[in-house]
């Protein structure tokens, strides 16, 4: 039974993930942010009421204290569940689908929190996701993809970006597919991460057309436990100093920038990183391939290394 303390961060996690789930899942811009719809603004009411008379009397570190207990808890209660896989209903298991709402509604501009307490709750979530899914992220060099090979990809994803923003999700085209299961890039993904990994059969198109288009920290759909991102198109307005980059918040606080040109990927296993898009700028746009990647059971990884004696 959660009190004092620990039953307030609980509660503004819980307040967050209700914001967070409350947003678009697709159709994500910093326009959404401003005015007197802006969700922060809840927030802090929020905030306000879970923990404002909960302050006099106490410190910043009887707070972060109380966190650890509930980490751990949480970390406990969650690694007797199923979280990978959906239930009867078609549903996941409803506490790791809520914790996996919170870091949006803690962060929705991308910035992890500066007040001491949302701080604590944004370090809470990340690391209870960390432990339950340890998860790494590491750049591919694709050194086979040459310039004629990426134009063609862009060329598929093209009709995608006129349409912008909603079109992120559609399924690429042949060359797309094909990479999805070039065992090259399997194999890099692999070397990358340092794990055995198989095809999840599934990749998609992710655009950022608009400024302002962004996406909120947040893991990825659990039962895909590796993704690689491949810039297939970055359009940089002249003058810009830095591009939009792919975030990664790893457990210990840091926040890490991943800059992708055309060409370039990442690999990281988003099941249990917490990560995100910079907001692009007026005149950037940035086109994606995302695929999908299952890590090797087991059984499988051993069937493999029988296979290469």
């Amino acid at each position: 039974m959660l009190k004092g303390h620990e039953q307030r961060l609980f509660d503004l996690l819980c307040f967050a993930a209700n914001i967070g789930c409350r947003f678009p899942q697709l159709d994500i811009n910093f326009d959404r942010l401003t005015g007197p719809s802006d969700p922060r603004r809840r927030f802090a009411r929020g905030l306000k009421r879970i923990v404002g008379s909960a302050l006099q009397g106490t410190t910043d570190r009887e707070w972060a204290a109380s966190g650890v207990p509930l980490a751990r808890l949480l970390i406990r209660t969650l690694s007797q569940r199923n979280l990978t896989t959906r239930g009867p209903d078609g549903k996941y298991e409803p506490l790791g689908v809520l914790l996996a709402s919170a870091p949006s509604g803690l962060a929705l501009d991308c910035t992890v929190p500066a007040a001491t307490i949302p701080r604590i709750a944004w370090k809470i979530v990340v690391q209870v996701y960390a432990a339950l899914f340890p998860s790494g992220i590491a750049r591919l060099h694709l050194d086979w993809i040459d310039q004629r090979h990426l134009a063609l990809l862009a060329r598929e994803a093209a009709n995608g970006q006129r349409k912008g923003r909603a079109a992120s999700g559609l399924r690429p085209g042949p060359a797309g597919r094909r990479l999805a299961l070039d065992p090259r890039l399997l194999a890099a993904a692999g070397r990358a991460l340092g794990k055995a990994v198989v095809p999840a059969c599934e990749a998609r198109y992710v655009y950022y057309t608009r400024p302002g288009d962004y996406f909120w920290p947040h893991p990825d759909d659990p039962e895909i436990a590796v993704n690689v991102f491949i810039c297939l198109d970055h359009i940089v307005p002249r003058g810009c100093i830095t591009r939009s980059a792919f975030l990664a918040y790893p457990p210990d606080g840091s926040v890490e920038r991943y800059e992708l040109t055309p060409g370039h990927a990442i690999a990281a296993e988003t099941q249990g990183l917490m990560h995100a898009r910079e907001a692009i700028k007026r005149g950037e746009q940035i086109t994606l391939l995302v695929i999908a990647r299952h890590l090797a059971k087991p059984t499988q990884l051993t069937k493999r290394r029988r296979q290469l004696r």
